[in-house]
């Protein structure tokens, strides 16, 4: 067999894969939330800061909105230099539902987020835990009862959407297609296969779960994986469910500039190396054809075989990518990115190539 025709149906070969995990999307797509009660289950609300003194204000006043009526506010300041752990103790001071750990930074023991995390856990006194970030604001003022209504009998852990806010500029529209992407593809995932990550931008899992899996023992010296390796470890598809009405969304400050953007995927990319091997076989095998479908593509136009095949096939490719990834934006309330898919595509695996190199020569070991 020439090598045109071994590229050729290799090119038919990564076409078929990527094309299967287009199509795993749809389990999202074609999802629907099931709430299974109006519960009134006590609730930990637990929020980790360090240096926060500009958000969390925004936060705190958002979480008293809440028509949650059985809810505690866990404060964790993480050895923080501003004036945040005031701004917690002023909150706990005036309001009798939250709680404060002050953690100072010790170089004889663990450092970072999830060992300040780990010390808000630990005083959190109810079995259901909420999470966010102090740079979150809340969609809703039902954002508790949405997340506790999703829990069932069997739930041990409920992942949610994190989005960013959006502004101008092609940055912000890269950061919110990438986050669509993560979550379309996490929630699918949990569908259809096994869970494999979550965000702490809205997360929520059950106290007796984290001590009964040692918490993050195993990966505490990695930069990041607070949520998603304790989720790849102890998420199954039968105790994870999904929550992704606007009601439950958390909305974050986006990165501003492509530096800090680029240090965050860094940090986040680091992690993939801890999943389980049948998540990187199958994220693998995803990221792959991905990429492989575009190289394969170029290869075969200069080398001009079949450009009429090779071409349609794009063209399917681009119309069924920008419908599925459209339809997911659309669920998730980014209508504005679908007319931007296609472009944004292609610079987002551009710079994940970048990333990946990056994270190989220079490994990032700290949170903060």
């Amino acid at each position: 067999m020439a090598i045109e025709e071994t590229l050729l149906y290799f090119f038919y070969l990564v076409s078929a894969i990527h094309f299967s995990f287009l199509m795993v999307q749809w389990k999202f797509i074609t999802a629907t939330e099931t709430a299974s009660k109006n519960t009134t289950d006590a609730v930990s609300v637990v929020i980790c800061a360090k240096n926060e003194e500009q958000t969390l204000p925004n936060l705190l006043s958002s979480l008293n909105k809440q028509n949650y009526n059985n809810f505690e506010i866990v404060l964790v300041n993480d050895s923080s230099t501003d004036k945040t752990l005031e701004i917690m103790e002023s909150f706990v001071e005036r309001n009798s539902n939250a709680v404060l750990v002050n953690v100072i930074e010790n170089d004889r023991f663990w450092r970072g987020k999830k060992f300040a995390l780990t010390m808000g856990i630990k005083k959190a006194k109810n079995n259901f835990l909420v999470f966010t970030d102090a740079d979150c604001s809340l969609v809703s003022n039902d954002w508790i009862s949405t997340i506790m209504n999703s829990y069932k009998p069997e739930t041990e852990i409920v992942l949610g959407y994190g989005a960013y806010k959006k502004t101008g500029g092609l940055l912000n529209k890269l950061v919110r297609f990438e986050t669509v992407l993560t979550a379309s593809n996490y929630f699918s995932f949990a569908k259809l296969f096994t869970p494999y990550m979550g965000v702490g931008r809205n997360l929520s899992y059950k106290k007796d779960l984290f001590f009964d899996a040692n918490g993050f023992y195993g990966h505490m010296d990695v930069a990041s994986g607070d949520d998603d390796l304790f989720i790849n470890k102890n998420a199954t598809k039968k105790n994870t469910e999904i929550y992704f009405s606007e009601n439950s969304f958390t909305v974050s400050e986006a990165p501003s500039k492509w530096k800090e953007w680029f240090i965050q995927k860094r940090r986040h990319y680091s992690t993939s190396s801890y999943y389980s091997k049948k998540t990187k076989v199958l994220l693998g095998l995803q990221g792959l054809s991905h990429l492989l479908f575009f190289a394969t593509l170029i290869s075969l136009l200069i080398l001009g075989i079949q450009p009429i095949i090779v071409l349609s096939i794009f063209a399917i490719r681009t119309i069924l990518y920008t419908i599925t990834i459209g339809l997911s934006s659309a669920k998730l309330k980014e209508k504005d990115l679908i007319l931007f898919v296609p472009f944004l595509d292609v610079i987002l695996i551009s710079l994940q190539i970048v990333i990946l190199i990056s994270n190989k020569i220079t490994y990032p070991k700290r949170w903060h």
